[in-house]
């Protein structure tokens, strides 16, 4: 049950850091969101009911609970104002987050989803904002980091809802999907008996095997000598760092030269100091700052599995001193303390119940403890 609040100190605080997060770095002048203009109209309703989903969302946001990704599950909007969910995860350089939220029945309610830069512990950054169950949020995280994605329904709405964290590769692979490869040494790997570390991957494939630009782009420079040996130097259209391909056989391109994405630029080759090595591409990235991992700008990822069944939803469960809640999903996850008798299954993973504690507070279970079910 939400209480009351009754002092006017508390009320300015909860608005102020309301504002806060919502406005934070974007500017006084910044566009509203949808679920900016929604507040603006609730506040005009003077009710506990608004104050509770207020402060709840802001509770979700700066408390979240944390996820792996990629990340699914199927939860339920029950009305009232513990709806919120907020969700901290990472993405990895050069990976682009793709966040949905679906309606899984037939109820019609909009909900309010929302991507958060989480690099700032306490201060999220608003960064990506939809209004919809039909509209999904991309964002392309080149150098990775925290997140958050808050998902927050209007008032008093009802039904299932699905939702979706994926992760994906900013860039295509640099060598074609028809062609047999394999990447082999990985960033950080040691080099010269420990003398420097590898700033890139190696994939290895078929002396001549062609090389593909991993995206839209103007080629700044091609070179041949030193440890790279035959090597081209790539800007993707519209980004903010470089892509060095090394030890190429030959080379089709030329400095100032514009390429599409998938289009030849080279081959495979072992030219420089990869002479006595089997044949294979060095692929690097960078960045103003130097060279980044370039392995999640190039690496699919498994997307995520919504859970097989959501039959149980919404159901109240014994609980016992056995029962092992964590803070995030599998049973790695920081351990949580049960408090009460019962606990309320609130979404459903593909190994998992997310559940609400009587105090309010969420916590994760593995899908084969909950046993006992209570009539309500």
């Amino acid at each position: 049950m939400i209480k009351p609040l009754h002092t006017l100190p508390f009320l300015a605080y909860l608005l102020v850091s309301i504002a806060a997060c919502n406005t934070a770095g974007r500017g006084i002048f910044a566009k509203k969101t949808a679920r900016e203009k929604y507040e603006d109209r609730i506040e005009k309703i003077e009710s506990p009911a608004v104050m509770a989903w207020k402060k709840m969302g802001e509770k979700a946001l700066l408390n979240p609970l944390s996820v792996p990704a990629p990340y699914a599950e199927t939860g339920i909007f029950s009305g009232d104002s513990s709806d919120a969910n907020a969700f901290l995860f990472s993405a990895g350089a050069g990976q682009k987050i793709v966040v949905s939220a679906t309606r899984a029945d037939a109820a019609t309610f909009t909900s309010f989803l929302e991507l958060w830069d989480a690099s700032n512990p306490g201060s999220p950054k608003l960064l990506r904002a939809a209004d919809t169950m039909l509209n999904s949020i991309e964002y392309a995280a080149a150098e990775g980091g925290k997140f958050i994605v808050r998902l927050q329904p209007k008032l008093a709405s009802r039904g299932k809802y699905n939702l979706k964290i994926a992760l994906s590769p900013i860039l295509g692979f640099p060598i074609p999907n028809t062609i047999k490869s394999s990447i082999g040494s990985l960033w950080g790997d040691a080099r010269d008996a420990g003398a420097r570390k590898h700033e890139g991957i190696d994939i290895f494939a078929k002396k001549g095997s062609p090389v593909v630009a991993v995206t839209d782009g103007v080629v700044r420079r091609t070179g041949d000598g030193g440890i790279g040996g035959k090597v081209i130097w790539f800007n993707p259209a519209g980004e903010n760092f470089s892509v060095y391909y090394a030890h190429l056989d030959t080379q089709y391109v030329s400095g100032g030269q514009r390429v599409s994405k998938g289009e030849v630029m080279g081959t495979v080759g072992n030219t420089g100091n990869a002479q006595f090595t089997p044949a294979h591409l060095h692929f690097g990235v960078y960045t103003a700052s130097g060279a980044v991992n370039p392995l999640g700008f190039v690496q699919a990822v498994t997307p995520p599995a919504l859970a097989p069944s959501i039959k149980n939803l919404d159901v109240w469960y014994k609980t016992s001193s056995k029962l092992k809640l964590y803070a995030s999903p599998g049973k790695k996850g920081q351990p949580i303390a049960a408090t009460g008798s019962r606990v309320k299954t609130v979404s459903v993973g593909k190994d998992f119940y997310k559940v609400l504690l009587q105090n309010g507070e969420k916590a994760y279970v593995s899908i084969n403890d909950l046993t006992e079910k209570m009539k309500m």
